[in-house]
């Protein structure tokens, strides 16, 4: 039997990197860094589950006859899961509500990030060493339009439980993507859609401690992951100019055990590039939270 409880953690702000540490990274990852197979970390007993207070009534108990490949201690994805979340902006009276949806067979799995009127998938491949694939929801930050597509992943976005054990331990892995899809750059006072036409991004994540966390959904204690993500792209405009892209965004995911991702912290991001001739360099928004609101399970 699987309980599944909802879950919570807090954001926290670092230093961006800079764009030699972007080239120093890709090239560190393209000759083959360390994997969490390298990394420090014994495996040992899973901490108890916290004691959380939901608002909404007690949490939905899943029976799972046989674990599957996606039966992961920090994200369980069964098959009809969702996971709902409202996106605040700190400076602005603007909340917005998002959803991602799961579907499993097998060792696959596909996440659903609904938006609005956009429904953007993400194809999972459940391993024993973890999930490969991007990790869902907004990648990078809300501003960037959530379009970008992540492909052919080197490493797990999201190690297997028995690599991050005991929760709290001092856990760091990367991976590389090849980027493909859209982005929508933040000039001036709107968006300009760019077309991505190749190149890398690397996701360089650090497992930290176990947080108290409270998000609409309840309260428990979460596994805080810094994520720090680097771009190196080339862009193509609406008018056929090309363009690229350089730079960084930082996050903070918070994982609970059962439940799976309950909040997400953006903390803003500096990006560079060209579009034809044009220079351009962007500032990202910092203070920006998505939070659990709802976890449903599927059906027993």
């Amino acid at each position: 039997m699987v309980v599944a409880s909802e879950a919570l953690i807090i954001g926290g702000m670092s230093k961006h990197h800079t764009g030699w540490l972007l080239l120093l990274l890709l090239s560190a990852c393209s000759a083959g860094g360390g994997s969490p197979e390298d990394l420090p970390g014994t495996p040992s007993e899973v901490a108890p589950e916290p004691e959380f207070a939901a608002t909404s009534g007690p949490p939905p108990t899943v029976v799972i006859e046989q674990p599957g490949a996606c039966e992961h201690l920090l994200w369980p994805l069964h098959d009809g899961a969702s996971w709902v979340y409202q996106l605040t902006r700190s400076a602005e009276a603007n909340v917005q509500s998002l959803s991602l949806e799961t579907r499993v067979s097998g060792e696959a799995a596909t996440l659903t990030l609904v938006a609005g009127e956009r429904q953007v998938e993400h194809a999972i491949t459940c391993a024993p060493d973890g999930f490969y694939g991007p990790p869902g929801g907004l990648v990078g930050h809300p501003d960037l339009g959530g379009a970008l597509a992540l492909t052919n992943p080197d490493r797990p976005f999201l190690p297997s439980a028995d690599q991050l054990l005991p929760f709290g331990t001092p856990v760091s892995w990367d991976v590389q993507y090849d980027a493909s899809g859209a982005l929508a750059l933040p000039l001036g006072d709107g968006a300009v859609e760019m077309t991505v036409s190749g190149g890398e991004v690397v996701l360089y994540m650090t497992a930290q401690a176990l947080e108290p966390i409270s998000v609409p959904a309840g309260t428990v204690n979460a596994l805080a992951v810094e994520q720090s993500i680097f771009f190196n792209l080339q862009l193509t405009s609406a008018d056929g100019s090309p363009g690229s892209l350089f730079g960084d965004t930082l996050s903070r995911l918070y994982f609970a055990e059962g439940t799976g991702l309950v909040r997400q912290t953006f903390e803003g991001g500096t990006l560079s590039g060209m579009v034809g001739q044009t220079p351009f360099a962007v500032e990202l928004q910092a203070g920006i939270s998505q939070d659990l609101l709802e976890y449903r399970a599927p059906p027993p």
